[in-house]
């Protein structure tokens, strides 16, 4: 629908109002919103969920995770979505999501914006964004975390987040341990 509607307007921009990552692969999600904002002229911004109602994501297959594990697995599929904007192939070993050989598809016409639908104020600083970069948002709206937030993401032009292998390694290490959006200690 949102590609449908970017093809017979100008101005509009578009954003899912939160797409379920248990039941999306964060590197298919990337490559679908990476064609999306190419195809619109760079018009479209990325709303993600970690996955809050946990009965009917494994009423539809998905993984069943405890708040904690959902706020660690929104952490690597962030690291898993930047990677792939950056149009680079590589490869990356989290906890909760393997992506062993990504091969990217279009790299986004800009840098999109990924605002996330979390329960709680305090998520997007759990995930190690600074006050700086966070918006707050009314009420029954995604927290926003900014395209280039320096402590979530490194810009995706021209560079690889920490967490990502380049798949041209031959020595095939895997990713750092702790990525640079692991969630704080409490």
């Amino acid at each position: 629908m949102i590609t449908w509607l970017a093809g017979r307007t100008s101005r509009v921009h578009f954003f899912p109002n939160v797409a379920n990552l248990p039941l999306r692969p964060p590197a298919m999600l990337a490559k679908q919103a990476a064609t999306i904002d190419m195809l619109s002229g760079g018009r479209f911004e990325l709303g993600l969920g970690a996955g809050a109602f946990t009965e009917p994501i494994t009423g539809l297959g998905g993984p069943s995770r405890t708040p904690a594990q959902a706020r660690m697995a929104l952490s690597e599929a962030i690291d898993i979505i930047r990677a792939t904007w950056a149009g680079e192939p590589f490869s990356y070993h989290g906890t909760y999501y393997e992506a062993p050989d990504v091969r990217p598809g279009p790299r986004p016409a800009h840098d999109i914006g990924l605002w996330l639908g979390v329960s709680a104020p305090y998520v997007p600083a759990r995930l190690g964004c600074p006050s700086s970069t966070r918006r707050s948002a009314p009420p029954g709206t995604p927290a926003a975390i900014p395209a280039r937030s320096p402590a979530c993401t490194t810009s995706w032009a021209g560079s690889r987040p920490r967490t990502a292998t380049p798949s041209t390694d031959p020595s095939g290490a895997g990713s750092i341990p702790s990525p640079p959006c692991a969630p704080s200690p409490r």
